[in-house]
């Protein structure tokens, strides 16, 4: 219920410390040395402390109690999911309301209206209810009601949704710019350390060797498996060199690797993901048990196909394949018995929409 709609947001503490211990914190425009200095202790998931850096300070922010913050019934999004990927993520970062970047709110008619960062505030809410005593960072929206409206519009329809690779590229300049642990970040984002690493090496591979996703049908849409398989051999050949200083970087295993990618592109032969990593020697003939990101899908065994294509289900992983062979056959492989019994109600969902869209490929 919002009682002080009258009253302005009280501004964010600088340099003060309060009776019950608040920390003080610089002026964004006083701060010259690394970012990483301004830091704030945050509980990890698992019960471990570490250390997150303090999202920067925006020109002309203040702060708004949760339970004054409205979003209108024009709202055009009013659920989000909570429970994966990027919407996990923020769930997990609401714990503490500094961490996340001011929402743009609107004062109209002594009512403070969210114009940007209704999944923020909606976060925030699950985790706080409308605890009137957290503060919610702000920026003034200097428009009119009409130009939020356009805002709106441009957020709903003039946008692209964030797709797994770009999340994997912030997470990695996230990493070496504000020099944060793997596990302070997977903590923070509610992820296992060991899907950030693989989601950081698939990213590293891709900025350091960005040539490996010409050699793909879509080079503009490197799946993750793909980056990550490749980055893992590119990091592996890597340690062999280094394991063999006396070796010339002629015959370097990451130059050997390099001039194959070189010898294919040169053909001009461009592959579906799982035979680009198998004529590229990082992959067997035979597609490998384990799947990517700890995936546990069984896959029928049969004559090798002319070419495949992923069957991507919840969070990346691979679930299944199109094949399509030699003699104009196609085949759809499925996950086996084990494998779905093991899926969560969210992973059996997704998987059927992804069999669905393969259908759809299948036939047109």
């Amino acid at each position: 219920m919002v009682e002080k709609h009258g009253e302005e947001p009280r501004q964010r503490p600088e340099n003060t410390d309060d009776d019950e211990g608040s920390p003080g914190t610089e002026s964004y425009e006083a701060s010259e040395h690394h970012p990483a200095a301004e830091s704030k202790e945050t509980e990890a998931l698992d019960g471990a402390s570490a250390v997150f850096p303090l999202s920067p300070l925006v020109e002309g922010e203040f702060t708004v109690p949760l339970d004054q913050l409205v979003i209108g019934a024009d709202h055009p999004r009013r659920r989000y999911d909570f429970e994966n990927g990027v919407g996990k993520a923020l769930f997990h970062a609401a714990l503490d309301p500094a961490a996340l970047t001011p929402i743009l709110v609107l004062l109209f008619e002594n009512i403070w209206y969210v114009i940007d960062g209704w999944a923020r505030v909606l976060a925030l809410r699950l985790q706080h209810e409308d605890n009137p005593a957290v503060l919610v960072r702000g920026v003034r929206w200097t428009g009119t009601a009409e130009t939020a409206v356009y805002q709106r519009f441009s957020q709903s329809f003039l946008t692209l949704a964030s797709a797994p690779i770009e999340r994997a590229r912030e997470a990695l300049r996230m990493s070496e710019v504000w020099v944060v642990p793997d596990l302070v970040i997977a903590a923070r984002i509610g992820w296992t350390p060991s899907k950030l690493s693989k989601h950081l090496t698939a990213a590293r591979g891709e900025r350091d060797e960005p040539r490996f996703a010409d050699l793909l049908q879509q080079p503009a849409k490197p799946p993750m498996d793909y980056l990550y398989k490749v980055g893992r051999a590119l990091a592996d050949a890597g340690k062999d060199d280094a394991a063999h200083p006396r070796r010339s970087a002629a015959k370097g295993a990451v130059t050997t690797l390099r001039k194959r990618l070189e010898a294919l592109l040169a053909r001009n032969e461009r592959f579906e993901p799982r035979h680009a990593l198998v004529v590229l020697g990082i992959v067997p003939p035979t597609p490998e048990p384990e799947l990517p990101f700890g995936a546990a899908a069984g896959m029928a065994s049969g004559p090798e196909p002319l070419n495949l294509e992923d069957v991507v289900g919840h969070d990346d992983v691979v679930i299944g394949a199109l094949e399509r062979h030699s003699d104009g056959g196609r085949r759809l492989l499925l996950p086996d018995e084990a494998a779905v019994s093991a899926m969560t109600p969210v992973e059996k969902a997704a998987a059927k929409a992804a069999y669905h869209d393969a259908v759809d490929r299948l036939f047109g």
